[in-house]
């Protein structure tokens, strides 16, 4: 008796699951058909069952009903073996990203130098990525180019202070909700540890298509500073901060991310995850990452590995170190107020 109502709670679970997955995995005009069909397979051949079984066991007897489950069994167990196999795949995703900021303090420029500023400017907003992947981990880097590879992080580099500092390579265990993000400082390598912040994700229910792939979309709300960037110099003003110093100006900021179960690992682009699928796009006012080519199970054999060199922080810490080299910087390049820009992320 007890295993009968066990296995009438288990197999409810499973349907009600079951059907609630199958009607999100479908466009909107196709979710009607698509239930009705799933409902008419399922009770359609659960009639059939409890016939045949009560015609059989009348027929014969208990112990030929089992021996002819038997078979029905092993296949089963064969399938969900080869499923699970199936799950440990490889793949590589490949991310385009590009960045807006308000380019009002170039105004002042003369033309000659507006254009050379905005080809900076250009290098540093659209970058190239690589996503490796399986089911338990992946490792997110920057795709090195020669445009690119001499920027390097070993000493000042003012472009952080329009785009945002570099991300460096961010390996994350999916499993065990960790990750491990290599980035360089100043000629110095760290490796921040820590655990993946959990995210709060909100399914909206839209969907569209992305490359051969259906994505769903999810958003969710954070706080981020509001960027002030200034290019004067005035002696008075670092005293100034430092005796009276200001809270940094924050603002809320919607990312919004479009995912696709059909890549079914929970991971995306630099530290985002979290969702039931892949992350094929995710973006807010001023940046957008748009997956541009996905590849599994590739040919190349791909290992994942977890940065072992550099000096091992927690994130905490690498934003006191962060904040001390800023403060060091201001010292040494801005003497003072004058013409600020708001450069938002």
């Amino acid at each position: 008796m007890i295993g009968l109502i066990l296995l009438g709670v288990g197999w409810n679970f499973l349907f009600v699951s079951g059907t609630s997955l199958l009607v999100v995995s479908y466009n909107k005009e196709d979710k009607f058909l698509a239930q009705g069909l799933n409902d008419f397979v399922v009770f359609s051949s659960q009639s059939i069952g409890a016939l045949s079984a009560g015609i059989l066991l009348f027929s014969t007897s208990w112990k030929t009903l089992n021996l002819i489950c038997l078979p029905l069994l092993i296949l089963l167990l064969l399938f969900l073996s080869f499923e699970g196999y199936s799950q440990e795949f490889l793949g590589k995703a490949y991310y385009m990203s590009k960045s807006t900021v308000n380019m009002d303090w170039m105004k002042n420029m003369s033309p000659e130098r507006q254009k050379y500023m905005k080809a900076r400017m250009k290098t540093a907003l659209e970058k190239n990525y690589i996503l490796d992947f399986d089911s338990k981990s992946s490792h997110f880097k920057e795709e090195v180019t020669l445009e690119a590879g001499g920027s390097g992080g070993g000493g000042f580099n003012w472009m952080q202070f329009v785009t945002g500092p570099d991300q460096g390579d961010v390996f994350k265990n999916i499993q065990e909700k960790t990750y491990t993000n290599k980035r360089e400082l100043f000629g110095k390598v760290f490796l921040i540890k820590d655990s993946i912040p959990p995210t709060k994700w909100v399914m909206t229910g839209e969907t569209k298509k992305i490359g051969n792939y259906n994505a769903y979309k999810a958003t969710y709300t954070k706080e981020v500073e509001d960027r002030v960037m200034s290019f004067s110099r005035n002696r008075g003003q670092n005293s100034n901060e430092d005796n009276n110093p200001v809270l940094p100006k924050t603002k809320l900021v919607t990312m919004v991310a479009w995912f696709t179960p059909e890549i079914p690992v929970s991971t995306g682009p630099a530290m985002y995850g979290g969702l039931p699928g892949l992350i094929l796009e995710i973006g807010d006012d001023n940046r957008v990452m748009i997956c541009t080519k996905v590849i599994l199970n590739p040919d190349e054999k791909i290992k994942l590995k977890e940065p072992k060199k550099g000096q091992v922080v927690s994130s905490s810490e690498f934003e006191s170190i962060q904040q001390e080299k800023a403060k060091e910087m201001r010292e040494r390049y801005q003497r003072g107020g004058g013409n600020r820009t708001r450069l938002a992320r």
